[in-house]
């Protein structure tokens, strides 16, 4: 007789470790040998005897589509294998719902289904008892959850850290003990601390840019937190604007990564049909918390340093606010007096005389909306055919499998009816729209349609909108009075 063994831990961290999974292998392989005739594989082998595979997971039970899984299930297709064996209900899902639906696969395959810690039955009674451990195991997940974010959030209403915190001047104390406040565990760095005040002092009373920081920073071999690369303004900005710095007040939970762990689990082509992003998702204002930490700067150094810390300092919100460089010495551009734009660098860094004309406002700003106008104009690369869509092709595959397999549940008694056919029928009007939405032809622009008129009307506000889209930052060269703005673009995309 064949046999699959299938074993699943929840984190990569676990499967490098082998926590719990070399225990779930060993019970599996027993309950294998009690049922094989044949020896059991060889721990460490893999595969083992040819007639025993094993298949494991390091993914969330959550995940329908995880490899080990679908190779244990196509093994036991191609092999028609007599037994699956796992070591618990919540080790094949952590759903019911998908619990259910890989239970069926495998016994529509003609395999029997065999766990070490349940007794699985295939009667009226079995099967509602092994339904009720599944929706028991969903519910605990959901449990762990809940405990796990209400135990954060009382640590910090205590006034700790719920988990390690890396932040440039701060060392992490390891050993502070689960009790120990913020301030016991977030250390000053003997190290970085007195970089970090030397970063404020040189941006408060010497004025200097992030930018000509980062540049002294590494000029010294100033290692950042990691020890490797190289310092960048980004990170000198960040150290600049962080508010704990100069109050103590360190803000938690900014942004919620509930569900990034088990998105980064899927494929580029899956993440696209289900529109999951990795990115964390910001929280409001109001849910942040806040711990007290010993700061690093005095309160009036690090306000002193606020207003020179931003990249794009220059003026008043015009049109071109934030996107221009000097040409001759690399700093920020600002509107002067409002109807000029000059180099900013001779009124916030002490000892420059930037020797960059200044030039009319109107003058530049109409230069760059000339030279971003072409490329609005330009008509995209039409083809003749239309194009594939591979995400809605993906999602239109997963609904299919859907309604087939929601009415495998109902023909099989496995789904009562009051609940299956609104699902059916949910499953099958999203089929149809996005057979509708594939089969639809995307007809050819023989012609650009004629915008330039309007693309001249905009105003300032609506084209300072289409700047920040297409345009990262703009050079203005220097160039004789009188002539026109030199001018080079440097596009966003």
């Amino acid at each position: 007789m064949r046999i699959a063994i299938y074993a699943r831990v929840s984190t990569e961290e676990q499967a490098r470790s082998g926590f719990s999974l070399g225990e779930q292998l060993r019970a599996c392989r027993e309950r294998a040998a009690a049922l094989a005739p044949e020896p059991p594989p060889r721990p460490g082998t893999g595969a083992g005897a040819p007639d025993v595979a094993e298949f494991v997971d390091d993914s969330s039970g959550e995940l329908l589509e995880r490899p080990g899984l679908q190779a244990a299930l196509a093994w036991v297709r191609d092999r028609q294998a007599g037994c699956f064996v796992c070591l618990d209900p919540d080790r094949l899902a952590r759903r019911l719902m998908h619990q259910l639906l890989v239970t069926d696969e495998i016994e529509r395959l003609g395999c029997r289904l065999e766990f070490v810690q349940h007794a699985y039955q295939e009667t009226a009674e079995g099967r509602l008892f092994y339904q009720m451990r599944g929706a028991i195991a969903e519910f605990e997940k959901a449990k762990i959850l809940e405990r796990t974010s209400r135990g954060q959030r009382g640590k910090i209403a205590a006034g700790g850290l719920p988990h390690v915190i890396r932040l440039y001047g701060y060392r992490f104390v390891k050993g502070a003990g689960k009790q120990a406040l913020a301030r016991e565990a977030l250390v000053p760095d003997p190290r970085e601390s007195g970089w970090v005040r030397q970063v404020f002092a040189w941006s408060a009373e010497e004025r200097l840019t992030p930018g000509e920081i980062a540049a002294r920073l590494n000029q010294m071999g100033v290692p950042t937190k990691t020890g490797r690369g190289i310092w960048r303004s980004t990170q000198v900005q960040r150290i600049l604007g962080h508010p704990v710095y100069g109050t103590g007040k360190l803000a938690l939970g900014k942004r919620d990564h509930r569900g990034i762990g088990v998105a980064r689990r899927l494929s580029r082509e899956q993440r696209a049909a289900r529109g999951v992003k990795l990115a964390p998702r910001p929280r409001p204002v109001e849910q942040w918390r806040y711990v007290a930490v010993e700061p690093l700067v005095e309160h009036a150094t690090w306000q002193a340093a606020q207003p020179l810390r931003g990249p794009r300092r220059t003026g008043s919100g015009g049109m071109l606010s934030g996107l221009g460089r000097c040409g001759l010495c690399g700093g920020p551009l600002c509107y002067l007096g409002g109807s000029k734009i000059a180099c900013a660098s001779r009124y916030w860094r002490k000892g420059l005389t930037c020797t960059l004309p200044a030039k009319s406002r109107k003058a530049v700003e109409e230069a760059v909306w000339q030279a971003v106008v072409p490329h609005l104009l330009t008509p995209p690369q039409m083809p003749e055919t239309r194009q594939e869509q591979p995400a809605l092709r993906l999602e239109l595959a997963r609904c299919e499998t859907e309604v087939e397999r929601i009415g495998l549940l109902f023909t099989r008694g496995l789904w009562p009816a009051e609940t299956a056919l609104p699902a059916l029928e949910q499953a099958q009007k999203r089929a149809a729209t996005i057979r509708k939405m594939v089969a639809q032809q995307r007809p050819v622009e023989t012609a650009p349609p004629d915008v330039s008129g309007r693309l001249h009307a905009l105003g300032s506000s609506q084209r300072r909108e289409v700047l920040r889209l297409l345009v990262d930052h703009y050079i203005l060269h220097p160039s004789p009075r009188g002539a026109p703005p030199a001018i080079s673009l440097s596009p966003a995309l």
